[in-house]
């Protein structure tokens, strides 16, 4: 094999001698002066160990960045798979607004649990004697799990009731099993509420 045949994957012009300072990296790598491919062996030996050491931690960080703990995710999957609309449905866990007034209108005994934050309480608040105001956030903390009964329901209530699902099925996965979730949220009881429903 010739020196011109062997430099064949070179994306510059080839000249019709090369020399032996040809090497073929498959990279433009080359000065082209007066037709003449002229290659510095250092300098491609530097361009190729940083082309090396780029694609080494490109690869790492891909591989850490799209890394999970497998295990934990199976545990967790075990625990919110049976929470299909089904069985939300089915179950006792959502309460509706037009339930919960008429529990507060009977006096029956339940407790409020607003999961929201302190700006959002105290913009549009409960002001019942039953409610419990626990932000989201604290909630599993000790103090905060001490303050729950477990002899009488606990509405939960957020904004919407995405945070409230979340709040009731990680405290029945605790021993919770009163948790329950105010459907729509405290925007389904503001608009559930009325002067003929609030004495």
């Amino acid at each position: 094999m010739d020196s011109a045949s062997s430099c064949a994957g070179l994306k510059s012009p080839i000249p019709e001698y090369f020399g032996n300072d040809c090497f073929c990296f498959g990279f433009d790598w080359t000065e082209v002066i007066d037709s003449k491919v002229f290659f510095n062996k250092k300098e491609v030996k530097m361009k190729i160990e940083k082309k090396i050491t780029g694609v080494l931690l490109a690869l790492l960080c891909s591989t850490n960045l799209f890394a999970y703990d497998a295990d934990l995710a199976k545990e967790i999957n075990k625990t919110f798979s049976q929470y299909s609309l089904e069985y939300l449905n089915n179950s006792k866990m959502l309460v509706d607004s037009e339930t919960v007034m008429k529990m507060l209108k009977k006096g029956d005994s339940f407790i409020f649990l607003d999961i929201r934050t302190p700006n959002e309480t105290g913009i549009l608040g409960l002001r019942t004697k039953n409610t419990l105001e626990i932000p989201f956030d604290v909630l599993f903390e000790k103090e905060s799990l001490d303050k729950l009964p477990k002899d009488k329901p606990i509405v939960i209530v957020c904004h919407s009731g995405s945070r409230a699902l979340q709040a009731a099925t990680s405290l029945e996965m605790i021993g919770f099993k009163n948790a329950k979730v105010l459907y729509g949220g405290i925007i389904a009881l503001a608009k559930s509420v009325s002067t003929r429903n609030v004495q």
